[in-house]
């Protein structure tokens, strides 16, 4: 499989993680709504996403061969987003003392880079090549 072009795969990924922000919200506010706990309805979340995160970053982005290997190896690094984002919002805003408006924004730019180079990587099996041009 030759690298796809960073021009066409960045705003493809966009759509995605956008598209899977949106659900994992309305999938927290249903959970809510239905009464589960936090940590429910986050589980809940995770194990959806997981697998339509997965899927779609397959299809449409890096054109992917589905596997279970690749699969675990995605669910592996998204498991991981939630201590490093914690981490993070802890030392921007709990450590640097900087205003959530600042510390909120910037962590959630960073996971989308993170999570850009994990999803290539879980799908890939090869890290994202570093040439831009032709």
């Amino acid at each position: 499989m030759t690298e796809a072009d960073p021009n066409t795969v960045m705003p493809r990924y966009a759509v995605v993680a956008g598209s899977c922000l949106v659900l994992h919200n309305l999938i927290m506010i249903t959970a809510d709504y239905a009464g589960l706990s936090m940590w429910q309805a986050a589980v809940t979340s995770f194990c959806i996403m997981v697998v339509v995160g997965y899927l779609l970053l397959c299809m449409f982005v890096f054109h992917g061969t589905r596997s279970w290997r690749g699969f675990l190896r995605y669910a592996g690094a998204m498991a991981a987003n939630f201590p490093l984002s914690t981490g993070l919002l802890w030392i921007l805003f709990g450590l640097l003392h900087q205003p959530m408006a600042m510390a909120a924004p910037t962590v959630t730019l960073v996971m989308v880079m993170v999570n850009y180079l994990a999803s290539h990587w879980a799908i890939t099996g090869k890290r994202p090549s570093r040439s831009l041009g032709a």
